[in-house]
């Protein structure tokens, strides 16, 4: 058999163009349905609800001198420990933004843009690996490499999710970083290096992990065969270091030094309420779940969130087992390095390097896990995969070939086929919560998100019975979350969405009171139930407007309170007329807030219509001295009038007579 190398009479794209465009075409064939699709999940944060990325080019400043989600939040700043800067991705959305503004075509053109740097980054892949192909190409490692990692079900969520574009960028850009290195050592030019160091530098801009390849670099050139001695490496690995220097130092110019936070809720910080050791136990649990994602993915979901995983014991054997088989693929390594092979032990190391940091062992990542986070290392696990389907193909039996023809199709077909059923579960937020809701069956936050897109699919829906099955159906989500966290405000919130669209108005008002109780879901439980009294006027409905409106005199922030005081106090005084409890609540109100101007106007008419003008005039002259307007010294020169011989000690600052 002879051995094919490259030729200088012969370009490389020439040489390869087959499987390239095999490569292509198969990531097309996966994806390009993706380019039907719409926005999903988190794409709110970073485009539809992003200020800066809708301002396109004037964004711009502001996306690169800010913490990554506050042109989602505003100013609220530390979102998650240590913040976030990431501005390349949010640069290029501002881009498309700018060139294609609110067209229906702009989603559209944003999946196919992630398709595109997918296919590339495979590209990217093949032509860093192909030095040399002997045989055929199709069962040649550098091919199954960029085949097995194209084909793989787990980066569904990266390509499929526009907002995921950060985990594309940084690999395809930390790749060409690697490849302009090659390109130098080939040249000895330093204007390479000084190129990669940039390009590397992009990277770090989409998302910080590519630091890991100060080390794993240099690694996978070797694997690769594109370095072969340390001072290549060290070439390789100079301007990669460089460039990660200055990244930090432009970070914490931006950001300052991080800050440590101290989250209240397990949806920040699932390890909120975990011990040490059970902390170390349920992460040595994770990582068994990734290995077992990355040779059978299956079920995918995008919510790993309290309690899909559970919080384990130290000496849960999950955890054991979970650590001992890491530590035997580390002996693994070792074992075989020494013996002279490099490419598993490279592999795993290669893994391991840029793995452990989003692996929540060195830094907290927000939550238990997520596949995207194993997006750049799962190369490492391809190379593996890739060199053991290409020793079954060379092998010398005839016998073994078939089978690892067999093998291979199979494979191939299997991730295929299950990155395609994957990638549909991705075309809007309703059809991957209905999917995800049966795999994260122990999520409070993945049962609460399929409740609230129940509840809107039901809003919109164009027949009662469709109505009805699509309420029951959120109902079934919704107290599956609160039974699973009872905690949890946002799932009382949506019970309490479902319960006002299904008119169980009592329900719904109870459960809008259980959000007051917790910080995200208070002020937006105040805002419904102000929607239901006013929408309860516009039907003449008093009564359910009086509840509503009482049960926000409970709320704990004082103006809501006082507000829910004053309007029920208002019903008291003109359309359900009783004295007595309309100076009760409105004495509730001014007590909570004094110095309202408005307030104590309408106060001050509901004492005078009771004849109590004493009363009356106490807080007309406190609005007085708050603002004092003609309208209301002549409203107190009325009062005096009624009450005769006024005491100007009785009231200081009144206005004289």
């Amino acid at each position: 058999m002879k051995k094919r190398k490259r030729s200088a009479s012969q370009p490389w794209l020439r040489l390869h163009r087959v499987p390239c465009l095999v490569l292509v075409l198969g990531t097309l064939a996966l994806y390009g349905i993706s380019v039907t699709f719409g926005y999903a999940m988190d794409d709110k944060i970073y485009i539809t609800g992003n200020t800066f990325t809708a301002q396109g080019f004037s964004g711009l400043p502001d996306i690169f001198t800010t913490e990554l989600f506050t042109g989602y939040f505003g100013s609220e700043r530390n979102r998650v420990s240590g913040g976030r800067y990431r501005p390349l991705t949010l640069a290029t959305f501002a881009i498309e933004s700018q060139l294609f503004g609110n067209s229906a075509a702009l989603p559209h053109l944003q999946h196919a843009s992630n398709v595109l740097l997918y296919a590339l980054t495979i590209l990217l892949i093949y032509w860093l690996f192909a030095t040399q192909t002997s045989g055929s190409w199709w069962r040649s490692w550098p091919f199954l490499t960029a085949a097995v990692f194209a084909l793989h079900p787990l980066h569904t969520e990266v390509v499929a999710n526009i907002k995921s574009r950060d985990e594309l960028l940084c690999l395809l850009l930390a790749l060409s970083a690697l490849a302009l290195a090659v390109c130098g050592l080939r040249k000895s030019s330093h204007w390479w290096s000084i190129g990669s160091g940039c390009v590397l530098f992009l990277a770090l801009l989409a998302k910080e992990t590519p630091v890991s390849f100060v080390v794993a670099g240099p690694l996978l050139l070797y694997l690769c065969g594109r370095v072969k001695t340390r001072g290549e490496a060290i070439r390789v690995a100079l301007p990669i270091l460089l460039a990660s220097i200055a990244y930090v130092a432009l970070r914490l110019a931006i950001l300052g030094i991080p800050e440590s936070i101290e989250h209240q809720d397990i949806m920040n910080d699932p390890f909120l309420h975990a011990s040490t050791g059970q902390r170390f136990a349920t992460v040595a649990y994770t990582w068994l779940i990734y290995l077992k994602l990355l040779v059978l993915p299956y079920p995918l979901t995008h919510d790993y969130y309290p309690f899909h995983i559970p919080i384990l014991n130290l000496g849960d054997l999950r955890a054991l087992f979970s650590t001992a088989l890491h530590a035997s693929l580390i002996g693994t390594a070792i074992v075989l390095l020494r013996a002279g092979q490099k490419i598993i032990p490279g592999a795993i190391a290669f893994y391991a390097l840029t793995f452990v940091l989003v692996s929540n062992l060195v830094f907290p990542i927000g939550a238990f896990m997520s596949e995207r986070f194993v997006y750049i290392p799962s190369l490492g696990f391809a190379m593996i995969a890739a060199l053991g389907l290409s020793r079954i193909l060379a092998a010398n039996s005839a016998n073994n070939r078939k089978l690892g023809v067999a093998l291979a199709i199979l494979v191939a077909v299997l991730f295929a086929g299950l990155t395609f059923a994957r990638t549909l579960n991705w075309r809007d937020d309703f059809t991957l919560a209905m999917a995800d809701r049966h795999v994260s069956t122990n999520s409070a936050r993945m049962q609460m998100i399929a409740g609230a897109a129940l509840i809107a699919a039901a809003e919109s829906a164009e027949s009662a019975d469709q109505k009805r099955v699509w309420l029951d159906d959120a109902y079934t989500c919704l107290e599956r979350s609160v039974e699973l966290y009872p905690a949890y405000g946002p799932a009382w919130f949506g019970l309490a969405n479902a319960y006002y669209e299904d008119q169980r108005y009592p329900e719904s008002i109870a459960a809008f009171k259980r959000c007051f109780a917790f910080t995200s879901t208070s002020e937006n439980a105040r805002n419904n139930l102000q929607v239901m009294a006013d929408r309860a006027w516009e039907a003449k409905n008093t009564d359910l407007y009086l509840a509503a409106h009482k049960a926000t005199t409970e709320h704990p922030n004082p103006l809501f309170a006082s507000i829910g005081h004053r309007r029920v106090g208002m019903v008291y005084v003109q359309t359900m007329p009783d004295p007595a409890k309309a100076r009760f609540h409105f004495e509730k109100a001014l007590a909570l807030t004094p110095d309202d101007t408005s307030l104590l106007g309408d106060a001050s008419v509901m004492y005078y219509q009771q004849g109590l003008y004493q009363q009356a005039c106490r807080v007309l002259e406190r609005a007085y001295q708050l603002a004092p307007a003609e309208t209301i010294r002549v409203r107190l020169k009325a009062l005096y009038g009624q009450l005769h011989t006024p005491d100007p000690q009785q009231f200081p600052g009144a206005p004289p007579r």
